[in-house]
């Protein structure tokens, strides 16, 4: 079976879009190792997309990130340089050109989790119409708390209170900030983690989880209730600025369902971050490329295809084909269940449902396995060989113990490998490569033959005269020989040549 990982790699630059030009190679997910240059499916339903600057030169790393029973599977690599000439949607175009080379191969996921880049955004809603963007949790408080924590006022007012009340009439436009000489309070300081409660709370509430009195609220109706909540807070304790920002930047139309979880009414994504693409940087710059300070953008695409791509490929094995290992989620996860096993239940009485796995109580829509005391103890005791055969899903049940994720994933690989587009590699043509090497043995064989007629008949002459025909194979032979006899690993493809670039 072919490799998934073994893909697309593609470099890029940012020319025009109908100027560039995709080498596809080896893919994997997008980060930017400081200085590259020396002189940067899950299952089919959710993946990740990151970019990371890589060096000086302004090239950027980008990796497409699938997530596969509760753990990421890097699918697609991508450099591109950004020289700062990028107007007019030129790193979008290129993006696209990279996602659609995905999406001809049959990804179709139904979440794509991004920070904050639009460029990546709109690539993403370019190639899969309807697919549910959402924005990285972590990023997001991350932002809003560096936001709130900034008193400096703004030099024009972007917010259009009668827009607004043409959306939610219990806005009023009179309630807008105004430029003036005076210093502003942005937020105070004893309220913004009361701000955050409350957007996290707006985050997590979803249509197919009950509220707290069981009622199933429609996308719409979360929305509403969630920007006249934040609206009401604000002009109770009269800050304007801070409204104008939530308004412009999160709640407004355009804005809300990319980091509101009910932007997709009938799925739920798993999971709230790209922190298992954080990992996975973590890994490429601490395992493989730690040695090497601004490494060279050759170097860096040398260890992703020679090294990064193979630890990928034996780990993806070793949990899902050889099964010897575990999904790294599932030890955090049975210590959490046998915590909350134990745990007293009070009086509160919240709507809970085993069979659709969903709980009204506050804890349950912000977990991070979507587990609470309630469920746990209404379930009752399980096998061990439970923690090692639950899966978690998109829609009802969300916990439940059929494999569905893993077996759409391999659906996809199953595609991907059948997908009869341009041939990436020559040696996936198996028909040409099986002719070639009967060619060369073939002809290996009769040379062979030869010599040894003529050697039985002590033909010296002959011999000297074809000797410097034997010179380039006793080259081949001596470099492959020092080759597999070599004790360190190559650096780069530098120290390679034509008869050991691709020897194995």
């Amino acid at each position: 079976m072919k490799w998934i990982m073994e893909v697309i790699v593609g470099l890029l630059k940012d020319e025009e879009p109908d100027k560039k030009r995709v080498r596809v190679e080896d893919c994997l997910k997008q980060k930017s190792n400081k200085d590259s240059n020396s002189n940067k499916h899950r299952d089919k339903r959710s993946m990740e997309r990151f970019a990371y600057n890589t060096n000086n030169l302004k090239f950027e790393l980008y990796v497409v990130h699938a997530e596969v029973d509760g753990i990421g599977v890097p699918l697609a690599y991508l450099f591109i340089e950004n020289n700062g000439n990028c107007g007019n949607g030129v790193r979008t175009g290129v993006i696209i050109d990279f996602l659609v080379q995905l999406k001809t191969r049959g990804l179709k996921p139904d979440f794509f989790i991004t920070d904050k880049d639009f460029a990546q955004i709109s690539a993403a809603r370019f190639v899969w119409n309807g697919i549910k963007v959402q924005l990285c949790l972590w990023h997001i408080k991350k932002a809003i708390e560096a936001r709130l924590a900034n008193n400096k006022k703004p030099q024009q007012i972007n917010y259009n209170g009668i827009a607004a009340q043409q959306q939610f009439s219990f806005i009023d436009p009179l309630f807008s900030p105004s430029l003036t000489k005076e210093k502003i309070v942005f937020c105070p300081k004893e309220m913004r983690p009361l701000i955050w409660k409350m957007m996290n709370n707006h985050l997590h509430k979803h249509p197919l989880i009950p509220t707290i009195d069981g009622q199933f609220l429609s996308s719409a109706s979360i929305w509403k209730m969630a920007v006249e909540e934040i609206y009401n807070f604000c002009k109770q304790n009269s800050l304007p600025w801070l409204w104008a920002y939530l308004w412009n930047e999160w709640y407004n139309a355009d804005r809300w369902f990319l980091w509101f979880r009910a932007g997709c009414g009938d799925k739920l994504s798993i999971f709230k971050t790209n922190m298992f693409v954080e990992a996975h940087w973590k890994v490429l710059k601490r395992d493989f490329l730690y040695k090497f300070f601004r490494p060279r953008l050759d170097l860096v695409i040398f260890v992703i295809m020679e090294q990064v791509v193979p630890h990928n490929k034996r780990k993806f094995e070793q949990i899902f084909v050889v099964k010897r290992e575990k999904a790294d989620w599932r030890k955090a996860f049975k210590r959490e269940w046998k915590e909350l096993a134990t745990r007293t239940l009070n009086n509160n009485v919240y709507f809970t449902d085993v069979n659709h796995w969903i709980c009204g109580c506050p804890a349950f829509f912000i977990s991070r396995f979507l587990i609470c005391k309630h469920l746990i103890q209404k379930k009752g005791n399980v096998a061990i060989q439970f923690f090692d055969e639950v899966h978690r899903h998109y829609q009802y049940p969300f916990l439940n113990m059929l494999p569905i994720q893993i077996d759409n994933f391999r659906i996809f690989i199953t595609r991907f490998e059948d997908f009869e587009g341009d041939n990436i590699f020559e040696a996936n043509n198996l028909q040409a490569c099986e002719e070639l090497y009967n060619r060369l043995v073939d002809t290996t064989e009769k040379v062979l033959e030869i010599l040894k007629d003529q050697q039985s008949k002590r033909n010296l002459k002959w011999a000297k005269g074809i000797e410097n025909n034997f010179k380039p194979l006793e080259k081949m032979l001596s470099e492959i020989t020092i080759y597999k006899r070599r004790r360190t690993m190559p650096r780069t493809f530098k120290d390679h040549s034509c008869n050991t670039l691709f020897f194995n």
